[in-house]
């Protein structure tokens, strides 16, 4: 008997791999949530679901107002599953791994592992007092495994200033130390054994490279290899990681000293193709290049993300995103979903969702978007080519497949 989850992948071409799909971010759906939604994830050609921060997050309370919670998830208290928390138990976690292995479907997390919550923005170096209830020996040490003395905010003024300063005015925590290292493996191998089989890194340009010359560090060789090697044995399989670098690495560093070890983002990329399809300019909208200039399978581009939903960290003209309409989401995404080898991320708005519950936004779910993403799917690996004809832009995929996006809306006859 042949299980229909099985039965829903194979008809919407989900890839084995992660970067050869595109990926949902649930963006504060459960895990519950997740798990209900498979079927419909599967449906729409999805191969990922990125879930939000798996650890506990600070002030946790069952309110449930997106606009006040979310970023709470982003100011961990402990490196490790939350167990109070919108999203669920590491139970649930587990539970939903599993049925998503039914579906073909990869489950990746998002880890935040350049700080920590902060006792209140005025003392960005002052850890709060809720992580000694979940890591005490972390909180004995705190002086030392968090950059007391440095007192700036992130920046890209210097090398310093990016991976030391304070994001968002917390507490920035010693990367290079190994005890910070191995909490931060630990956590992963904890998600592994839940079933994960990937992970997103909040804040990776404000964590050292290499290359950072007095600031260097050789965390993201020791806590990916860790991790890689680890999945690898549980599964046979390679472990897929990215990190979050919004604009460009600051103060005059290199995409490259990431790349050897993660993919990371290009924000830029589809900044500017959501923009340039709302202005209506289809030319512009269907520019090949890499804004960050990374190789394209290195690369995780979207139309928009949580951050320029909810905050303001934008390029291109949209600081923010929330006011652009579902209809230009979607036909950016058209293009940059269609592209070959990069890896694209879709957002899933809330709208009036509560924390936890699924989005009452079903444009991640409808036809365009489910067509576009089995497209995608269905071209891997074949040859791309990008252009416009008058207001539509194209992306053309081997020698069968073509996607056209109309930037201004009208009826419009293309060649």
């Amino acid at each position: 008997e042949i299980d229909s989850a099985q039965v829903a992948s194979a008809d919407n071409t989900l890839r084995d791999k992660v970067g050869d799909g595109v990926m949902l971010h649930a963006f504060n759906w459960s895990y519950n949530t997740i798990k209900e939604n498979l079927p419909a994830i599967a449906a729409a050609g999805y191969t990922t679901v990125q879930t939000s921060p798996v650890q506990q997050p600070k002030d946790y309370s069952t309110s449930g107002d997106v606009v006040g919670q979310w970023w709470k998830l982003y100011q961990p208290i402990s490196f490790h599953i939350a167990e109070k928390s919108w999203l669920g138990t590491k139970d649930d976690l587990k539970s939903l791994c599993d049925e998503a292995d039914k579906y073909g479907i990869k489950i990746i997390c998002d880890i935040v592992s350049n700080h920590v919550a902060n006792a209140d923005d005025d003392k960005p170096n002052a850890v709060s007092s809720q992580v000694k209830q979940y890591e005490p020996d972390f909180y004995k040490k705190r002086k030392t495994l968090t950059r007391y003395s440095y007192k700036g905010d992130a920046s890209d003024s210097s090398v310093q200033a990016v991976v030391q300063g304070h994001v968002s005015r917390c507490p920035d925590l010693v990367t290079n130390d190994t005890v910070i290292q191995n909490y931060i493996i630990n956590l992963l191998k904890e998600c592994i054994d839940c079933g994960v089989d990937g992970f997103r890194f909040d804040a990776a340009k404000h964590i050292e490279t290499e290359d950072d010359g007095e600031y260097a560090s050789d965390y993201w060789k020791n806590v990916t290899t860790s991790a890689s090697s680890y999945y690898t044995q549980k599964t046979g399989n390679d472990l897929y990681i990215y990190g979050e670098i919004l604009n460009n690495c600051g103060a005059g560093r290199s995409y490259n000293s990431y790349t050897k070890y993660i993919n990371v983002t290009d924000n830029r990329t589809g900044d500017a193709v959501l923009y340039n399809v709302a202005k209506g300019k289809a030319s512009s909208a269907a520019n090949a290049t890499y804004q960050s200039g990374v190789a394209a399978s290195n690369a995780v581009i979207w139309a928009e993300s949580h951050d320029t939903y909810e905050g303001n960290s934008g390029s291109w003209g949209y600081s923010n995103t929330s006011s652009v309409s579902d209809e230009n989401v979607v036909k950016a995404w058209a293009i940059v979903a269609s592209r070959k080898d990069s890896t694209a991320l879709f957002f899933a708005r809330p709208g009036t969702a509560l924390m936890g519950n699924v989005s009452t936004d079903s444009t991640y779910k409808s036809t365009a978007v489910s067509e576009i993403n089995k497209f995608h799917n269905l071209f891997v690996g074949q040859s791309e080519k990008l252009g416009s004809s008058g207001d539509i832009a194209y992306v053309a995929r081997g020698t069968s497949g073509i996607v056209l996006s109309n930037c201004k809306g009208t009826n419009a006859s293309v060649s």
